[in-house]
């Protein structure tokens, strides 16, 4: 059974989500996964922290001084060469 996840926060960098553990899951099962996740989702960097019992934070962090520029997860209509307003041809 996946993890119960929270809001997704966008940060000025990437992105934080709280996910609230199920009964026998640890978080190292969480921070074990996170350098999968980071392939999967094209980021520089997945962080995951325990914040209390049975509750971790997962940060994802965009490439390094490309801070200001949006992450592309982020804003899924938008499609490189095309802004994100014009219609699929």
């Amino acid at each position: 059974m996946p993890p119960r996840r929270g809001l997704i926060r966008p940060t000025s960098t990437g992105l934080r989500v709280r996910l609230r553990l199920v009964p026998g899951q640890e978080p190292a099962d969480r921070a074990a996964s996170a350098e999968r996740l980071r392939h999967a989702w094209g980021v520089h960097a997945a962080y995951v922290t325990e914040v209390k019992p049975g509750v971790v934070e997962l940060r994802l962090a965009g490439p390094p001084g490309r801070a200001a520029q949006r992450l592309p997860f982020l804003h899924p209509r938008r499609q490189e060469g095309r802004p994100a307003g014009d219609p699929a041809a």
